[in-house]
């Protein structure tokens, strides 16, 4: 397809550019928390995943932020796996995912299992309805 691969070099130098930034973030978090940062993670994660799959190398997921991410996940969920810690005007749970999230790192980054069984804890225990459920803007607007 015509402009096809002009698309992915400028694809691929900009997402570099994004992780150039990430690698000064040693924690692993966003700048927005843990609510709106899984709108920029689910993000995140998509685009390398797809260009991952499109170069087939892991330079786009080998990325030290990756591994740092999920411990940035795993240590704001509060115990019972519905709830995030919340500060100012953040919702006390996850914008999108963070299983997707989460499937991707354990896939592509840390091939533990702990990213998976996390998943599971947080899918499980997800609130269907209530202050903890999740907006109906947010799950009908996912792809």
């Amino acid at each position: 397809v015509e402009g096809a691969k002009q698309w992915y070099q400028q694809s691929a130098a900009i997402f570099q550019r994004t992780m150039d930034i990430l690698r000064l973030v040693v924690d692993g978090s966003l700048n927005e928390g843990v609510t709106y940062g899984s709108y920029t993670s689910r993000a995140i994660t998509q685009f390398a995943f797809l260009l991952n799959r499109r170069s087939k190398t892991a330079e786009f997921v080998q990325h030290p932020w990756f591994e740092k991410h999920f411990d940035f996940l795993k240590y704001t969920i509060l115990p019972g796996y519905r709830e995030t810690v919340g500060i100012a005007d953040s919702s006390p749970t996850w914008f999108y995912g963070p299983e997707s999230q989460l499937h991707f790192l354990d896939r592509f980054v840390l091939n533990t299992g702990e990213a998976n069984w996390l998943a599971g804890r947080i899918r499980e225990n997800r609130a269907k309805s209530g202050r903890l459920a999740q907006a109906a803007a947010h799950k009908w607007s996912t792809l």
